[in-house]
């Protein structure tokens, strides 16, 4: 990606007055941490050489080369120009753009997310050449054309455009582009993973439970049915791990498997401690001691389960009322796209 221009340093700042709308979102890649989109970008700016509203357009000495900060691969564009009659004439540039964006999406609350899905459009030109005004309101309602799965996803009707600015550092110094923002939401709709995935996991847990019913006596017995509880959930652990991308943070369906994983280690644990030390224990000791293990086991499982369930409960709610009052998000660290070259 090219970031200068051919202007020269001596040019006078032009303002370009700018409008930008998505147009179409296609599909969210949870996986691959991008999304399909189509935009449209309404660029105008006054031109000293435009003399005449039938002015040759491909004569224009002045652009602001626009171009899509985090695109990945070369976007379709289709751009054309006219000159329109204002106070001034003014060149009006409108870009149609289709393409794959890349989107750092925010995991904390899987399967219950809500994800940013922002363009940053910039120019290749400094600031010192180029400075943006915006044609809209910063937070608007748009009724967005989508393509998305309907079980899947949500998209939300607001959307939030607002002036960046980009740094990048070179051996002779700084320059500043200016850019601009556009950022839709989309609410992850859960269904599938609760059946999917939160299901089995409850139901492991709980079948964990199982092998208390065997004598104590016989403790080591239960060792097997444990163990086989155990690996069931590491290698369903794993399998649902594909489902996302490698982050450094845990999702809360990462804290929820592994708590049951803990939880049954814990249980595999003790079955082991009182086969090895049931011969030395005393009848009603052994069945005293098992009694309280597994009051104590079933305390957590279901404190477990009463605690991700509220949670569940407190952010549907919580997206609900974002979507009934038309309320943006704002996550408190905002994914950033600025890259130094």
């Amino acid at each position: 990606m090219e970031y200068f221009s051919n202007t020269k340093e001596n040019e006078q700042s032009t303002d370009v007055y700018i409008r930008v709308s998505f147009t179409k979102i296609h599909e969210i890649d949870t996986l691959n941490q991008r999304f399909h989109a189509e935009l449209l970008i309404e660029s105008k700016w006054f031109d000293q050489s435009v003399k005449t509203i039938n002015h040759d357009l491909k004569s224009l000495e002045w652009k602001p080369e626009i171009y899509i900060e985090n695109a990945l691969n070369e976007p379709k564009e289709e751009i054309t120009y006219r000159i329109i009659q204002s106070e001034n004439l003014m060149v009006c540039e409108i870009r149609k753009i289709k393409g794959v964006f890349w989107e750092n999406l925010e995991l904390e609350n899987f399967p219950l997310d809500i994800q940013n899905l922002s363009i940053i459009i910039l120019t290749k030109k400094s600031g010192k050449k180029v400075n943006f005004i915006l044609m809209q309101d910063e937070l608007s309602k748009i009724k967005i054309s989508n393509n998305l799965d309907k079980s899947s996803w949500y998209l939300h009707e607001m959307v939030k455009v607002n002036r960046e600015e980009v740094t990048r550092e070179y051996s002779f110094g700084q320059r500043i582009y200016p850019g601009i923002r556009i950022t839709c939401q989309a609410f992850r709709l859960p269904g599938y993973f609760y059946w999917n995935v939160l299901l089995p996991i409850f139901l492991i847990t709980f079948a964990s439970l199982g092998p208390f019913v065997i004598d104590c006596k016989s403790a080591f017995t239960r060792l097997p049915s444990t163990a086989t509880m155990l690996l069931s959930s590491v290698s369903f652990k794993g399998v649902v791990g594909r489902l996302l991308p490698t982050v450094s943070y845990l999702t809360s369906l990462d804290k929820y498997s592994l708590a049951s994983i803990t939880l049954i280690s814990l249980m595999f644990i003790y079955h082991s401690i009182l086969a090895a030390f049931i011969p030395v224990l005393t009848e009603s000791l052994s069945y005293y001691l098992d009694k309280m293990a597994f009051l104590g086991f079933f305390g957590l499982v279901v404190t477990m389960q009463l605690v991700y369930g509220l949670w569940i409960i407190k952010v549907n709610n919580f997206r609900n009322r974002l979507i009934e009052k038309s309320i943006f998000y704002e996550h408190q660290c905002e994914p950033s796209h600025k890259k130094n070259n």
